[in-house]
């Protein structure tokens, strides 16, 4: 998850002017319920939108999900291209979190194969690949009563969790809008 595509993930997904879109194609459009988010092809490896990562994306109280335009989408996703990433990987779902209109913050659920998950250290693993791959620094907290690891970095600040066979990963560029988007969808799933 490189810092880049974070910031371009948010630009792209909030209600602010347009930016220029990678292909004339792809443009952000208001999603009224993560269910009927357009999924774009799965990528060659076969790791696509999974329909029960998407449907963790429940309705936030104030918040709306915002499509990623494909081409970011694809961007997002070009890890699952490497086949000794995607066996560990189900399928994802990812969205844009708008607040009024302004993007807060991008939710990536993974569906992540039991496999992986029951390795010891598995998600530790997962976030120092993130802490590392971003240079950050990361620390375990407690958001809603669900223990989760907040990674901060100078251009972004990203929060993660595992739930069941999910791994959750909440970014953008403000601690304060990752971790209220972060509790509100702990919350939602209490």
């Amino acid at each position: 998850m490189a810092l880049v595509l974070a910031a371009l993930l948010l630009a792209s997904c909030s209600g602010a002017s347009p930016s220029p879109s990678p292909s004339p194609s792809s443009t952000a459009t208001p999603s009224p319920s993560p269910t009927s988010t357009p999924s774009p092809s799965p990528t060659p490896s076969g790791v696509g939108v999974s329909e029960s990562a998407q449907a963790y994306l429940v309705p936030l109280p104030g918040y709306e999900y915002v499509a990623l335009p494909a081409a970011v989408e694809q961007q997002a996703v070009a890890g699952f291209q490497n086949e000794a990433i995607a066996q560990y990987f189900n399928g994802y779902a990812i969205q844009s979190v708008t607040k009024d209109g302004v993007g807060q913050a991008v939710a990536w659920v993974l569906d992540v194969e039991p496999s992986f998950l029951a390795l010891p250290g598995s998600m530790d693993g997962f976030v120092t690949g993130l802490s590392g791959t971003t240079s950050g620094t990361s620390s375990k907290v407690t958001l809603a009563g669900q223990a989760a690891y907040q990674v901060v970095t100078p251009a972004q600040q990203l929060v993660a969790w595992q739930t069941g066979s999910f791994i959750v990963v909440v970014f953008g560029p403000d601690l304060a809008s990752v971790t209220a988007v972060s509790t509100a969808l702990i919350e939602a799933h209490a």
